[in-house]
């Protein structure tokens, strides 16, 4: 079984559509606050955890455990035009370094980046955090750059706001894609937890914003998509090549925070 059709075009907008309630008692929990419930959740499931290898693997852990079966089944995500290429941590050269996403996907007609997120997205920082978005401009190694780019860069680098969305680590890789993609179309895959009920508490609004800001910009030069740990596993649901895995993902990460 293919997956939702949505995949066979990456060019199709996935992002999730969200209808925050405004009308709901707003949870306003903080990282301190979401963290310790997430925790004791899976010890109460039989996930034993100290809060320092929490913070070390956990977040690595939610992407490992999908995409390592994607990676077995990189030929059945999509029948028309299998992916040839599926693996984690890839490198890929900006012209001034390096960046690789958590996983990366490619055929014969796409390339896609995943940047995968647990709870990193929690805290905020400055989107030109140390000043780092200033390292691609005005570069002779990244005169493949498309028009416009160094504008798109500028916005960022001016925004004094700090963000829940990691701006330097998404246009460090979207830079490695473009340079990277040849004739292909390239895309980033931006998929992110969600509790049950994020739809109470303003970090996810707030991040879900972010997020929708940011793709309306960074679509003028590729593909940027968004979505949930949640929908994604939902895709699978009837395949039996994925179903078993990622149902017992749901069961695992289905966590309704509660107020402190």
């Amino acid at each position: 079984m293919a997956m939702d059709p949505e995949w066979q075009d990456f060019m199709e907008d996935i992002i999730e559509t969200v209808a925050f309630e405004k009308e709901t008692i707003k949870l306003n929990l903080a990282q301190e606050d979401i963290i310790p419930q997430i925790i004791s959740h899976h010890k109460k499931i039989g996930i034993d955890i100290s809060e320092s290898a929490y913070i070390n693997n956990f977040n690595k852990a939610i992407c490992t455990n999908t995409f390592s079966i994607i990676k077995e089944n990189k030929d059945k995500i999509v029948e028309s035009s299998p992916f040839d290429e599926a693996i984690f941590d890839k490198q890929l050269n900006t012209g001034i370094g390096q960046t690789s996403p958590d996983f990366f996907l490619s055929n014969d007609k796409v390339i896609i980046g995943i940047v995968s997120k647990f709870t990193e997205m929690l805290e905020t920082k400055s989107p030109n955090h140390e000043n780092y978005l200033q390292n691609f401009i005005d570069r002779k190694e990244l005169e493949y750059l498309p028009k416009g780019y160094d504008k798109f860069l500028d916005y960022y680098m001016n925004l004094r706001e700090n963000l829940f969305l990691d701006i330097s680590q998404l246009i460090e890789l979207s830079v490695g894609l473009l340079n990277y993609k040849n004739s292909k179309k390239a895309g980033i895959l931006y998929i992110y937890w969600t509790p049950s009920n994020y739809h109470n508490i303003p970090i996810y609004e707030k991040h879900f914003s972010e997020v929708e800001s940011f793709k309306s910009k960074m679509n003028s030069f590729l593909s940027f998509r968004a979505i949930s740990y949640d929908k994604f596993w939902s895709f699978y649901q009837e395949d039996v090549n994925f179903q078993e895995q990622f149902t017992s993902l749901k069961n695992i990460y289905n966590i309704e925070l509660q107020a402190v």
